[in-house]
């Protein structure tokens, strides 16, 4: 799935606000990163609780930018959507690892 400029901008964003209200919510409950285990309080780092923060924010984000397919599939409809054939021949080949 590739992240469009504008995505990229909201997911900055809502990532900033879920930060900062994780650090207030630390703040006020548990010492910072921690969470309760099997009885014992486990303490995790910056970095992992921000991966876990990009996990769930990535998981939100729709699969399909249906903005695009809307614009095609009018191009479609109209009969002027020509793609460029090399261009989406290269792009197959890098998604491909080839």
């Amino acid at each position: 799935m590739r992240i469009s400029p504008d995505i990229a901008d909201r997911l900055q964003n809502l990532l900033a606000s879920r930060l900062e209200a994780s650090q207030r919510m630390d703040a006020t409950s548990m010492p910072s990163g921690s969470v309760k285990g099997n009885g014992e309080p486990v303490t995790l780092s910056a970095e992992l609780r921000l991966i876990q923060l990009l996990h769930e924010v990535v998981k939100q984000l729709p699969e399909v930018d249906t903005e695009r397919v809307a614009q095609i599939q009018q191009q479609l409809e109209q009969g002027t959507y020509n793609p460029d054939i090399k261009a989406v021949a290269e792009a197959v080949l890098r998604e491909l690892g080839v």
